[in-house]
């Protein structure tokens, strides 16, 4: 998720076309709308949250001039046009379910169905450090619940909320041949009580 001030002309806003009264400049609105999440700090210090909610049809900001966005394939055009409802925690994902750091993963559904519990072997056992800087252990499971019009076929997007770095890069990568193993968990009672923490 993109962590950013309120500051710079573009009014982030609501679904209805209402400003929320919180502002972006062109890279901190298009790369919110990239990650789908904000947390937005603002004058006083407050912390607000930011969700994607749906994408405009009309005329949008030109996230090309952001440097960042410059050379991507990800369509520019469609991020320029996104619309925000306000979150709590971390916001949320596909079918409202939270976004929890270093648990939930973003998929494409017809790959792995939204809801799935999966488990990376390759991850367990990996020491990483969590929101609050506690040093923990994973245990290699993981949620689907997000998506992004990036995520096709095997392709995973791993929620870290809004730490910079990748804390996992032992096994997984942005290049395409870094492939790992994923299963996915059909034992109903265990994906059951996984999701309670998620909805």
């Amino acid at each position: 998720m993109h962590e950013f001030e309120s500051k710079g002309n573009i009014n982030l806003l609501l679904s209805d076309n209402t400003p929320t009264g919180f502002y972006a400049d062109t890279c901190d609105f298009c790369m919110t709308s990239l990650e789908g999440t904000a947390i937005i700090t603002t004058k006083n210090g407050e912390k607000i949250v930011l969700n994607y909610d749906r994408t405009d049809t009309t005329k949008g900001i030109d996230c090309r001039k952001c440097p960042l966005l410059k050379n991507t394939n990800v369509d520019t055009d469609r991020l320029g046009k996104i619309r925000w409802k306000f979150s709590t925690g971390f916001g949320v994902g596909v079918n409202n379910l939270k976004l929890i750091p270093f648990r939930t993963i973003a998929v494409d559904k017809t790959f792995i169905p939204y809801g799935s519990v999966v488990f990376i072997p390759s991850i367990r056992g990996l020491h990483f450090t969590d929101e609050e800087n506690n040093e923990r252990i994973h245990d290699g499971y993981f949620f689907a619940g997000d998506t992004s019009s990036a995520i096709q076929s095997n392709h995973l997007d791993f929620f870290i909320g809004t730490k910079k770095i990748n804390l996992f890069k032992k096994v997984i990568t942005s290049t395409k041949n870094n492939l790992f193993e994923i299963y996915t968990c059909s034992k109903k009672e265990f994906v059951t009580k996984i999701k309670r923490y998620f909805e």
